[in-house]
C-alpha cells in the first residue's frame, strides 16, 4: 500500500509542477505544455521573438532574441517553421534548421523533434529569465519563408503558445510575406 501511494503521489507531483526540465518530446508539434493542465493564454503576452535579420541564406546563420517585454518567463519552446498561404497543409508543423545555444548556458537546452537534431530549443531548468539568445543555422538548400514559433511560459498556469517572428525571407526573395499560422491554445 505504501509504495501504492509513493507512486501516486509522484504522478500528481510531477502534473502539477509540469516539466521544470523542459518539455517532453510530445510537446514539438504543437508547442502545446499539456502537462500544465490549462489552456493557454490567448491575449497579449508580453514576450517576444526578434531577429537580427530579415533575410537567410542557405546554411547561413540568424541570432534569434527571445524576450519578456516587462515580464520574465521560466519556461520556452522555439522552433523555425516554414511560412504558408495554407495553415491547414502541415508545412508549417515540421522545424526546419538547427539551433546552437551559447557555452555554458544554464537555462536552454537543445532538443530533437521528429528525428532532427538540434531543431528546437527550450529550458531546462526551472530558472526565471528575461531574455535570452539562440542561434539558427539554416538548412544548406532554401526552405522558403520562414518565421520562428514559440511559447513562453510566465508560471505553471500562465503560458502563449502562438508567440512569433516577423518573417525571415530567403536572401533575394521580393514577394510579399507570408502569414504565420497559429497553433494550438486549449487542451
Amino acid at each position: 500500500m505504501l509504495t501504492f501511494v509513493a507512486t501516486i503521489s509522484v504522478f500528481i507531483l510531477s502534473a502539477v509542477q509540469g516539466f521544470p526540465s523542459g518539455p517532453p518530446s510530445t510537446a514539438c508539434s504543437d508547442l502545446f505544455p499539456t502537462g500544465h493542465a490549462v489552456n493557454a493564454q490567448t491575449g497579449l503576452s508580453g514576450f517576444a521573438i526578434t531577429t537580427n535579420q530579415a533575410t537567410y541564406t542557405p546554411g547561413g546563420t540568424v541570432t534569434v532574441n527571445l524576450l519578456g517585454v516587462g515580464n520574465a518567463f521560466d519556461g520556452v519552446m522555439i522552433q523555425a517553421r516554414r511560412a504558408t498561404t495554407n495553415c491547414s497543409s502541415g508545412i508549417n508543423s515540421v522545424p526546419v534548421g538547427t539551433f546552437t545555444i551559447p557555452a555554458g548556458d544554464t537555462f536552454l537546452q537543445l532538443m530533437s523533434c521528429g528525428g532532427v537534431v538540434n531543431n528546437a530549443v527550450a529550458q531546462k531548468a526551472k530558472i526565471v529569465v528575461t531574455s535570452k539568445t539562440v542561434t539558427w543555422t539554416a538548412p544548406t538548400t532554401s526552405v522558403g519563408q520562414i518565421y520562428f514559433r514559440g511559447t513562453f511560459i510566465k508560471n505553471t498556469k500562465t503560458f502563449w503558445t502562438n508567440v512569433a517572428s516577423s518573417i525571415v525571407k530567403p536572401l533575394g526573395d521580393a514577394t510579399a510575406a507570408l502569414p504565420v499560422c497559429a497553433v494550438r491554445t486549449v487542451l
